[in-house]
């Protein structure tokens, strides 16, 4: 991502490359996909340079397809829904390699006199006394400290507590909940479309507080899945294991272990080396389920599956030697 408001302004300059079609750049980033943010904001500067000037954004719906390759320019066609008078509304498609990986629907609306109402503004500590996301990361780990100064520098996040049993926040209303103060990290030229297409990308990383109070403070991301310090330890029980009874993962655990137990029959010495290195393996597995008892829906695939791999290669090895032993026989002897 940008690393400093210069670069953010210069990202969100989008190239028009004809009426109603836009061009935007990808940053310098060690992300894997597009930040969604980013898409957004694209989308909605695309939308803003079709609409005049008097009319303003009031309402705005992101659907990400998929995911967005770093490394390739984006295109945003914008589609003109509708021109009122006192509405103007837009449809925005993001493509890569020909194909859409975002839509955004945007309404916008000319200043109009009438009824005003906000939430109030809760009971938070000043940003100045909250500590930065980097200085939580870094009471983990300096590496996700370091790694978060790179990639989002240009933005200033501070974070104002939770409502985890141990938080700052009261949990008897919203038992899941966060605050962060979020803005950039500078000062943005006074262009109401930028303003709100750097809106739209601390917006979504304002939807990232429950990862982060993970990480910063149970020291992993999986910390609820798994028994962190704010999580109650799930029991094992029938309904957990009906579950899993019925879900395809039993089905790919039951070929695995008769297939071992098949395997085990033979003399060689490899085929009985495959059988007990899958079933430790499987046994592994079902002690960390008794241990941590939950279902998901990816709780042991990848494992069932590098199970099967392993002993479908041992069961065509073990066909290719008893065909060569087989050749050999059938061999007649030489005089």
């Amino acid at each position: 991502m940008p690393g400093s408001v210069e670069e953010l302004v210069e990202l969100l300059d989008l190239e028009a490359i004809e009426d109603n079609l836009f061009r935007g750049t990808q940053p310098d980033t060690s992300l894997q996909r597009v930040f969604g943010g980013q898409v957004a904001a694209h989308a909605l500067v695309a939308a803003s340079r079709t609409v005049p000037e008097e009319y303003g954004v009031h309402s705005l719906h992101s659907y990400f397809l998929r995911p967005g390759d770093v490394k390739v320019p984006i295109v945003y066609d914008v589609d003109p829904l509708r021109d009122g008078r006192s509405f103007v509304t837009r449809r925005v498609v993001a493509r890569q390699h020909g194909r859409p990986i975002y839509f955004q629907t945007a309404s916008y609306q000319k200043h109009e006199e009438g009824f005003e109402h906000q939430d109030a503004m809760p009971d938070v500590p000043p940003p100045e006394e909250c500590p930065t996301l980097s200085e939580l990361f870094g009471r983990q780990s300096q590496m996700q400290s370091d790694r978060w100064e790179r990639e989002w520098a240009v933005l200033d996040v501070r974070w104002a507590g939770d409502s985890r049993p141990d938080g700052e926040l009261d949990a008897s209303v919203h038992p899941a909940q966060a605050r962060l103060w979020i803005r950039v990290n500078g000062d943005l030229p006074d262009d109401r479309i930028l303003h709100g297409a750097a809106f739209g990308i601390t917006f979504l990383i304002g939807m990232m507080p429950t990862l982060i109070a993970n990480t910063i403070n149970a020291g992993s991301p999986f910390s609820t899945t798994y028994g962190g310090v704010d999580a109650t330890p799930p029991e094992l029980n029938p309904s957990v294991l009906l579950s899993y009874l019925v879900d395809v993962q039993f089905t790919l655990l039951a070929i695995s272990a008769v297939w071992t137990a098949w395997l085990w029959r033979f003399d060689q010495v490899h085929a009985k080396r495959v059988a007990i290195l899958v079933a430790a393996n499987l046994a592994a597995n079902l002690i960390f389920f008794m241990t941590h008892p939950i279902f998901t829906p990816y709780y042991i695939i990848p494992i069932d599956m590098l199970s099967l791999w392993t002993l479908l290669f041992a069961t065509l090895g073990l066909r290719g030697e008893q065909a060569a032993d087989s050749t050999a026989l059938l061999q007649p002897a030489k005089a």
